[in-house]
């Protein structure tokens, strides 16, 4: 109908179009049609929604469509011929301002969305219970790292609020599988926290730290050193995003200040790495689980004033 090229013929945009008017008033037309009919308005509980398809189709056997309060905008869903809804989601850490194509995309059936949102709310609706697990574990002295592990990833606010995800066994490459990379919630780039059980010693008679100690402490420095060096490359092939990384290391239950003042004195030595000990952890679900409970009274008197 109209060459869009051909605008480089004509002093301004304005004379482009005036000496195309009647083109240009069949493209909109057209364009407006489309819009009008093909924004399907539908009631998604009661809301007035607006349905539309996606200017991108990478789907094989479904559609991808938008949701949204207005037309041809929103959030994109997957339909597929079988009736199975699911929404498109991101499969690597994405930068500000960056596009993402076909390949960095998933289709989530949303049976598992679901699943996922009520696993994400359960923990925060109930505190106490990530606290009674922790306090459970540590009082049967259980031994391994398993149970601890399945703990941070169904509550990962154990943490602290700092992190808002935590992702098990990332792997960097064949021979590099942190345990955990933790989502930082103030730029979504990720920290390295490396779990042991709280009843290895980490300290020998003489006052030397064990051999066990040592060996967690260099694996998390490769860890967090890989990280670094090589962001550029997690973001590239493994879509994971790293600016600065820090390392934990969770070990032990509790220190002494003497065994402290030791940790202390090796976290100088390595900037970006601190040790946590369980007792640390179970102090910080505490004070964390205090802070959110008296938020949560906060809110409920401003609603019922």
């Amino acid at each position: 109908i109209l060459d869009p090229t051909s605008k480089q013929n004509y002093k301004s945009v304005a004379e482009f179009f005036l000496s195309n008017k009647r083109r240009a008033e069949i493209l909109s037309l057209v364009r407006y049609a489309i819009h009008l009919n093909f924004g399907i308005p539908v009631s998604i509980q009661g809301i007035r929604k607006y349905v539309s398809p996606y200017h991108r189709q990478w789907l094989a056997n479904g559609v991808i469509l938008m949701e949204d309060d207005e037309r041809f905008e929103g959030l994109m869903l997957g339909y597929y011929q079988d009736s199975s809804i699911g929404v498109l989601t991101a499969k690597r850490d994405k930068r500000e301002g960056e596009g993402l194509g076909k390949e960095d995309m998933e289709f989530v059936p949303i049976e598992r969305i679901q699943l996922q949102n009520k696993a994400e709310i359960e923990p925060i609706a109930d505190m106490d219970a990530g606290i009674r697990e922790l306090r459970h574990l540590l009082d049967r002295k259980c031994k391994g790292e398993a149970p601890y592990q399945e703990l941070l990833e169904k509550y990962p606010w154990l943490l602290g609020s700092v992190y808002h995800r935590v992702q098990a066994h990332t792997y960097f490459d064949d021979k590099r599988i942190p345990d955990f990379t933790a989502i930082r919630s103030k730029d979504n780039c990720r920290d390295v926290v490396e779990i042991k059980e709280p009843f290895l010693k980490c300290f020998r008679r003489d006052g030397n730290f064990t051999s066990v100690f040592l060996q967690a402490w260099d694996q998390l420095t490769e860890y967090v050193d890989f990280a670094t060096q090589n962001a550029d490359y997690l973001y590239r092939e493994k879509g994971l995003r790293f600016d600065n990384p820090r390392g934990y290391l969770l070990i032990g239950k509790n220190f002494t200040e003497n065994e402290r003042r030791k940790f202390q004195k090796i976290e100088r030595q390595t900037p970006r790495l601190t040790v946590l000990n369980y007792g640390d952890l179970l102090q910080m679900a505490k004070e964390t689980a205090k802070f959110v409970e008296k938020l949560r009274t906060s809110v409920q008197d401003v609603s019922e004033n």
